[in-house]
């Protein structure tokens, strides 16, 4: 296994390789190789990953990038963003006319995009990154060649981001609607607790009350004048 100070000769030496079209395949296959190297046969530290992180050369920060994007190395939504506006100040910074890779910055961004894909739950959360990437977009457009890669990456986590916030606002809808439903059903519970409430008391009060019809009591008929009782049989 290859340790990663042992690379520290091909960091170098890939300094030294200029920056124009005639190298930009050369450059490519370096990385490429690097990248397989990552993922199978190169010691991977945290300490390596700080090591190459805060390097100044370009092919160290790469392998940095890509320790992470191929998930050896442990990191956070907060840690990749940073990772994004390091290279980009990095770019920015480059004095006009001196020629720049980009390359760690297109690493940086697919990192983050690997990472996203991962990690699905925090897409609403890195709707706060989504103004930088639209700053770099641009910028990389005005660039010899347009840099279609890595605006081809950004393009994807713009698609990603319009879906993050359609599904927030369809979320906020259902809420806003089972929130409403809510109220309306408490007020027709009420009103309904309320006419009967009404109607109760309205039963029973006594001026609801139909009057009953009296029934005098039972009396004996007067007996009728010259009347008189059936006399008896008589006796033989």
């Amino acid at each position: 296994m290859t340790n990663f100070d042992e690379l520290q000769k091909e960091f170098e030496d890939f300094e030294k390789i200029p920056i124009n079209d005639t190298t930009s395949e050369q450059r490519k296959n370096q990385v490429r190789a690097l990248e397989e190297r990552i993922r199978s046969g190169v010691e991977r530290t945290i300490a390596s990953y700080r090591k190459c992180q805060s390097s100044n050369m370009v092919l160290a920060r790469i392998a940095a990038h890509l320790m992470v994007e191929h998930e050896e190395i442990v990191s956070t939504l907060s840690s990749r963003a940073k990772a994004i506006e390091d290279e980009w100040v990095r770019v920015q910074r480059t004095p006009p006319g001196i020629a720049s890779s980009t390359m760690p910055l297109y690493y940086s961004i697919r990192a983050y995009k690997t990472w996203l894909r991962n990690e699905p739950h925090l897409a609403a959360a890195a709707l706060d990154d989504e103004a930088m990437l639209d700053q770099i977009d641009k910028a990389m457009g005005l660039r010899a060649g347009g840099e279609k890669p890595m605006r081809n990456i950004i393009a994807d986590l713009r698609l990603k981001f319009y879906e993050t916030r359609r599904i927030i606002a369809g979320e906020e809808a259902r809420s806003r609607r089972a929130f409403l439903g809510g109220i309306i059903g408490a007020l027709i519970s009420g009103l309904f607790a309320v006419m009967v409430a009404l109607i109760t008391i309205w039963a029973t009060k006594p001026w609801n009350k139909s009057p009953q019809p009296v029934t005098p009591p039972c009396m004996a008929a007067p007996a009728t004048p010259g009347a008189s009782s059936p006399a008896s049989p008589t006796k033989k």
